[in-house]
């Protein structure tokens, strides 16, 4: 178990807006952050647009080298690169107190989670928690309030993140279910693509393929109403969300469906166009029709596209038929045929 103080040093590895934004609101509680990234000049320009009074110690990778001892580290890169990560810097990924995981995702092939991931590579009693909730990277770097959970088996560990990372902007709940806080974040990712899809079929029965992108942009500025659909969407898709979840973590316990990280991040990434998953969706939808797609040539990580397989694999080892779920086995065929960039 962890040793319940106040870490003095933390290390964020990964540079994308999530990593950027964990940096940002934890260097406003006084903490000295070191933020390590793939590429130096993409995260300096990320920097200068959406937080350029911060100091933080920008590294690259290659330079974590005999910067973790005592650190608490927070892993921010895409889910399907983290083995390859921690395969790489095991040795100083162990000297930190302890592995924070705030990305959300599964491991493809293996249907792992990334502590799993990470308890495999690593072979040692690393502490670990899992950081995930309802938060837009882009609104936690603006200082718009938001909420998460820490889930973990070491009290001390949550109680130093906590330390480290809540303030009145963050506000942090704690549970000891890393593994269910972990598959909510898979499921909401995956039913927040079949949400996207759900919001283009809606324009496109009403307004017609030749008007969807008109259509569009008014309901990405709330001009336009269509809340009865969406809800409908969302009661059924948290049904199977919840029926899964039960399954899969053996446990009947909903005090993690009822958190940040549970109906929470489900609501937020179901709901709203600034959901890359959502946007994801959205945009199958429209490589699928004959209509102009506005998007196109735009690219992000939705890591809801590559969750899919690893929660299927995940199933599967439960000898569960994913067939049974109507809205999931919608989306897994909707996603069958990579038509747009994910």
């Amino acid at each position: 178990m962890t040793e319940d103080k106040k870490i003095s040093r933390v290390n964020v590895i990964g540079g994308g807006m999530w990593g950027l934004a964990l940096a940002t609101s934890m260097q406003r509680n006084n903490v000295d952050v070191q933020l390590f990234c793939h590429s130096i000049q993409n995260t300096n320009t990320r920097i200068h647009k959406h937080c350029s009074d911060t100091n933080f110690s920008l590294f690259h990778l290659n330079e974590l080298n005999g910067k973790t001892v005592g650190t608490l580290s927070f892993i921010a890169l895409p889910a399907q690169v983290t083995r390859e990560f921690i395969s790489k810097y095991k040795e100083e990924c162990s000297k930190s107190v302890g592995i924070i995981i705030c990305s959300k995702g599964i491991e493809m092939s293996t249907g792992l989670f990334l502590s799993e991931v990470i308890s495999e590579e690593i072979y040692s009693t690393m502490p670990f928690g899992v950081l995930a909730g309802p938060n837009f990277s882009i609104d936690v770097l603006r200082g718009v309030h938001t909420g998460a959970t820490i889930s973990s088996t070491d009290s001390n560990l949550r109680s130093n993140v906590i330390k480290t990372l809540s303030s009145n902007l963050f506000i942090l709940e704690e549970n000891n279910d890393p593994i269910g806080s972990q598959l909510c974040s898979v499921l909401k990712n995956i039913y927040a693509i079949g949400a996207g899809f759900t919001h283009f079929e809606y324009i496109k029965s009403k307004y017609g393929e030749e008007n969807i992108a008109q259509a569009d942009n008014a309901i990405r500025y709330n001009l336009i109403d269509y809340s009865n659909s969406l809800a409908a969407f969302l009661t059924n898709s948290f049904r199977e969300f919840t029926e899964i979840f039960k399954i899969l973590c053996s446990n009947e316990d909903t005090n993690t469906l009822l958190s940040y990280c549970g109906i929470g991040d489900f609501l937020l990434s179901c709901s709203s166009s600034k959901s890359r998953n959502f946007q994801l969706g959205y945009r199958t939808g429209m490589s699928k029709s004959n209509a102009n797609n506005h998007y196109e040539g735009e690219t992000y990580l939705a890591e809801g596209y590559f969750s899919i397989q690893g929660l299927l694999n995940r199933m599967l080892k439960h000898n569960i038929d994913y067939k049974k779920y109507k809205i999931l086995s919608e989306i897994v065929e909707l996603t069958k045929e990579k038509t747009v960039t994910s």
